[in-house]
């Protein structure tokens, strides 16, 4: 078994943050994302990084923004959220999560433990 090491996960958590419109399940999509907008050239790093993203997403353990998800939290429902501030709807939150979710564009409160205070877009899982 082959140890992946923290920079080939934050690579691929990078990767995730800054493309989640472009990210998939499919290794092989996974595989030329990463070599479009890397600089990474050796095979094994390109395959073991896609290897991660492709992990990650069939798995449900990561949102759009890069983040882990953590056990407790896949077990609830994810949604895009509209911020009732500014609109920006692609905050995710968690039905389970016991922290504030704050808006990515201005920083308001979309969610807490208690109530999620914009407009549920789509539900993710």
């Amino acid at each position: 078994m082959v140890v992946k090491n923290s920079t080939e996960k934050n690579t691929a958590l990078r990767i995730i943050e800054l493309n989640p419109k472009l990210v998939s399940d499919n290794f092989e999509d996974n595989k030329e994302l990463v070599k479009s907008v890397s600089n990474i050239t050796s095979k094994q790093m390109i395959n073991r990084v896609a290897g991660i993203i492709t992990k990650l997403i069939r798995e449900n353990r990561v949102d759009i923004t890069g983040k882990i998800i953590s056990p407790n939290e896949q077990r609830g429902d994810i949604f895009y959220v509209s911020c009732p501030v500014c609109g920006f709807q692609e905050n995710v939150v968690c039905r389970n999560a016991k922290n504030i979710v704050r808006c990515k564009e201005c920083n308001a409160v979309v969610a807490d433990e208690n109530k999620i205070y914009g407009d549920i877009i789509e539900i993710i899982s």
